[in-house]
């Protein structure tokens, strides 16, 4: 009935464990560190581990195991697993998407460079000056003779990242193309207003596009963009010959869906300007004053006019185009592209090949005017 123990065998409970004397000593109790800890690339971080202790477990240590967190396999294997992504975002919504937010700035400045396209084409840099003294810098790359396109990029976007540099390069197998970063972003200096004083960069990527070429210049804009280049056909110095606007706001301050709200809470919350510099963005203070919506001015636009929206647009609905559209009195075409995401990112190649070609249809026959004199900007290369 009690335990017995003798050489060679060891006796628990009833049961009987055997061992040959002239077999190898048996494994140790605490297994090797190298052969039982995971390598970096396997085992979840320890901030991970612990919110997702702390949303399965809300007593703390005493209210239960935690969930083993799921390892990648051998042969890479699935990501987390989905009860644990379920838990562990209804804890902390808010976190998946700050790490999406933070992952490409944090790559970029922490020695890991930030990924490119490849096979892009090659450009020559620019710089230009504002009316107001902001330093722009941007890229030119020629293209086919009969069509200049200037690239407006969307907030928190520049003409450094895949998204852009993917509609840079779709755009210059039609024609030349120009592309600055706004105020705040990437290479230019100054601070972003988040469409306030961003008319002004696109009046002087305009000036500089004529000065470079004789051809028709279309105003290309994405969201953020896109409002900025409805506003600038109407209110800037250096007017294109045709807007195209691809995901744009038909008003200001929109926040019908989450990720308008995570937006707004970066221009309005104190920590906002903090977050916003870990994304590339560098904003200026608050608007004194309402600029005017690309809803309230597209009804003046004497040229031809592009409205591009997606269906599965995150930020901004359909029926924002539909309004810009019937607020133009006819004069804009709408188009709503099935499956479509948002701005820059939902651009497929065929879509921009669609563009450049109602942009060419468009300014068939218009000639140039000649570069307007004036401070709308200066080049300084």
């Amino acid at each position: 009935m009690g335990s017995r123990s003798t050489a060679g065998s060891t006796a628990v409970g009833s049961v009987a464990l055997v061992s040959n004397s002239r077999s190898t000593a048996p494994p140790p109790l605490l297994p090797s560190r190298r052969t039982a800890r995971p390598s970096r690339l396997d085992r979840p971080g320890r901030l991970t581990t612990i919110l997702s202790i702390t949303a399965a477990s809300p007593g703390g240590r005493d209210a239960g195991p935690a969930p083993a967190p799921r390892v990648r396999t051998a042969a890479g294997g699935p990501g987390p697993d989905r009860a644990y992504r379920r838990v562990h975002n209804r804890r902390v919504p808010a976190l998946s998407t700050l790490t999406a937010a933070l992952r490409r700035p944090l790559a970029g400045r922490w020695g890991r460079p930030p990924r490119r396209d490849s096979g892009l084409l090659p450009g020559t840099p620019v710089h230009l000056t504002t009316s107001d003294d902001v330093d722009l810098a941007g890229v030119w790359v020629p293209g086919p003779p009969g069509l200049t396109l200037v690239v407006s990029h969307g907030m928190a976007h520049s003409i450094e990242q895949p998204a852009t540099r993917r509609v840079i390069d779709g755009f210059a197998r039609h024609g030349s193309v120009l592309a600055v970063d706004f105020r705040g972003h990437g290479g230019s200096g100054g601070r972003s207003s988040v469409g306030r004083d961003e008319p002004l960069d696109t009046d002087a990527a305009v000036a500089l596009a004529r000065s470079r070429s004789a051809d028709p210049v279309v105003l290309v804009g994405f969201s953020m963009g896109g409002a900025v280049a409805l506003i600038q056909a109407v209110l800037g110095e250096h007017r294109p010959d045709a807007v195209v606007a691809v995901s744009p706001p038909s008003r200001w301050f929109i926040r019908q869906s989450p990720a308008m709200r995570r937006v707004h809470w970066i221009l309005e919350h104190p920590l906002g300007p903090l977050a916003a510099r870990w994304i590339g963005l560098r904003l200026s203070g608050p608007w004194r004053q309402v600029p005017p919506s690309p809803l309230e001015v597209i009804g003046s636009i004497a040229v031809p006019v592009l409205l591009v929206q997606g269906d599965a647009d995150d930020y901004f609905t359909p029926d924002d185009g539909r309004l810009l559209a019937t607020a133009a009195g006819g004069r804009a075409e709408l188009w709503v592209e099935p499956r479509m995401r948002h701005a820059e990112a939902g651009t497929s190649a065929a879509l921009i090949d669609r563009i450049a070609r109602w942009a060419a249809d468009a300014t068939a026959g218009q000639q140039a005017p000649p570069p307007a004199q004036g401070r709308a900007g200066r080049c300084r290369n």
